[in-house]
């Protein structure tokens, strides 16, 4: 009989749901046995004291063994559950932005009165969602005549001027990035950049949101709405470089080493893996969120989609980082305030591996351990446990 508990035990998580059920009865037929035992109901054996011994001796571990059982019977059925919640989250989603396509359709399609009432339900729908740029803003006092005579009007500055006054320190463009990485940007490097501002700028700052408190010069009810997020330029490659070098992991780390374990390249595990060379993709900015989406119960990608969808901002400027990405922006950032800026958890990235051999892919996720940068590998989404207190989440960026 132990021998059969114990294979249990070990094949347990590989069985189907038939064989599963056929061992439950098994088990319970062996609990039914050893109770008979007990009782001195089975007259088919010839040493009865010495079978009832035994089963003296082994009761105590089937109980142990029965009451798992049924511990795990509602966990089973609270995992069953949990997978119909995260299938339902996918297709509310996927509803929203049907139904969202419609509230833009011309009056020509539907009736004025029909929009406003989906509009109306969008609002109800979403208003539990999390919040961060379009949250209300406080009410600002006039400005005193020396507030005035110190800072012209946000709408008389250039773009550049207006997102460097409304993020400060957070703002880490090509000029702060030139001390940070000892470069130059050429010309048309810095013009490039500044024309991806405008487009940034006109998707976040025009909305209906954010304008009138744009227009009214309200500096501090703006800064406090931006107060959890980084704007910062990312490169591809670094810039003026005698020959091309791509910004990628080794990049970062010959460039921060203070950040990383004083490994050598042939000991780290990721080395030979294709996300350790990969540089960024392109040029672009990239507004940060300070703070990290849990993933715990949904998957990063409907966590992004209702993040967009709360903040109305477009789902396709909406992106999971990539591992470069993630380390670029909590290096850089990190380099230029001084301190970590970004919330810690176990931060799921888009990137994925597979060793030879292996069946499965393996997600990568990075975090902060102390002042380190670590990078790790899983399965499947990492988990909260006491021994690895950060809960699983992404981290939101806004690419331009």
């Amino acid at each position: 009989m132990s021998t059969d508990l114990l294979k249990a035990q070990n094949q347990a998580p590989t069985l189907s749901a038939a064989e599963t059920a056929a061992l439950k009865v098994r088990m319970n037929s062996l609990l039914d046995s050893l109770s008979g035992l007990l009782q001195g109901n089975n007259d088919s054996l010839e040493d009865l004291q010495t079978a009832q011994a035994m089963a003296q001796e082994i009761k105590p571990y089937s109980d142990r063994i029965s009451s798992l059982n049924n511990l795990l019977e509602p966990i089973d059925r609270i995992i069953d559950k949990q997978t119909q919640i995260n299938d339902l989250q996918t297709e509310i989603a996927e509803e929203v932005a049907i139904v969202e396509g419609l509230s833009t359709a011309t009056t020509a399609e539907l009736a004025s009165a029909m929009i406003n009432e989906i509009r109306s339900e969008l609002g109800a729908v979403k208003k539990d969602r999390k919040l961060q740029i379009s949250q209300a803003l406080p009410v600002e006092q006039a400005p005193t005549e020396s507030t005035l005579s110190r800072t012209k009007p946000l709408i008389e500055m250039s773009i550049p001027e207006r997102l460097e006054t409304i993020f400060g320190d957070r703002f880490i463009g090509p000029q702060r990035l030139s001390k940070i990485l000892d470069t130059v940007f050429s010309e048309s490097e810095l013009i490039k950049a500044n024309l991806s501002l405008e487009r940034l700028w006109e998707t976040i700052f025009t909305r209906p949101t954010l304008q009138p408190h744009i227009e009214a010069n309200q500096l501090s009810a703006i800064r406090q709405t931006f107060n959890d997020y980084a704007l910062i330029y990312r490169i591809d490659q670094l810039p003026g470089a005698a020959e091309s070098e791509p910004c990628n992991i080794e990049f970062l780390r010959r460039r921060f080493p203070s950040f990383f374990l004083s490994t050598s390249t042939n000991a780290l595990w990721y080395q030979d893996l294709d996300f350790y060379l990969e540089p960024i993709d392109r040029p672009h900015w990239a507004l940060l969120d300070r703070q990290y989406l849990n993933c715990t119960f949904k998957k990063p990608s409907i966590r992004l989609l209702m993040y967009a969808r709360a903040n109305d901002i477009p789902a396709e400027f909406v992106r999971q980082k990539s591992v470069i990405e993630d380390i670029y922006d909590r290096l850089l950032v990190a380099t230029a305030l001084g301190e970590h800026f970004f919330d810690n958890c176990n931060h799921i990235t888009c990137n994925s591996y597979q060793f030879p051999n292996e069946v499965a892919k393996k997600l990568v996720y990075t975090f902060f351990k102390g002042n380190l940068i670590r990078i790790s590998g899983k399965r499947s989404l990492p988990h909260w446990r006491p021994g690895k207190p950060q809960w699983p989440g992404v981290l939101p960026a806004i690419v331009f």
